[in-house]
């Protein structure tokens, strides 16, 4: 007899067959604008003295918060959806926001050449210590040790 899982997690038997049959549900989070760049704000703001932290390492940090806090709390901090590409995960509205952050005046954007390529640096504008009340204990925590371990 099959075993199946109870909406508390725990298995019964079943001679049911249409019991047996899972259909994938799918979960939409609401994406949260707002939270998205304070976000990208708080990342750059505290990776402001890393040399290498460019437009790439600031999706990556985006995603993985985003994924590890989905991971923990079945909650994304932002909602956002990301896209496949060949250096890593991207944000689908990530140039839309960044280029809101730019025009609010809430951020500017600094290219540099920096070993082999032109680095594309968000820098924020002012103290943007004040975006981390955006966020929770939990979900701070999952900022500072992704910011932490990717230093350089």
């Amino acid at each position: 007899m099959p075993l199946i899982g109870t909406p508390i997690g725990r298995l019964r038997e079943t001679t049911d067959a249409r019991e047996c049959i899972t259909v994938p549900v799918m979960y939409e989070p609401t994406y949260n604008s707002r939270k998205f760049r304070d976000l990208m704000l708080y990342l750059a703001h505290l990776s402001a003295d890393d040399p290498f932290f460019g437009a790439v390492k600031l999706c990556k940090l985006l995603y993985y918060c985003d994924f590890r806090s989905f991971a923990w709390s079945r909650s994304p901090f932002t909602g956002a959806s990301y896209r496949k590409q060949p250096n890593g995960p991207v944000p689908t509205l990530f140039f839309v926001e960044r280029d809101a952050l730019i025009d609010y005046e809430e951020a500017k954007l600094k290219s540099e050449r920096v070993l082999y390529y032109v680095q594309h640096r968000l820098e924020p504008i002012g103290d943007c210590s004040y975006k981390a009340k955006s966020f929770n204990e939990d979900e701070l925590r999952i900022i500072h040790k992704f910011t932490a371990n990717w230093r350089e």
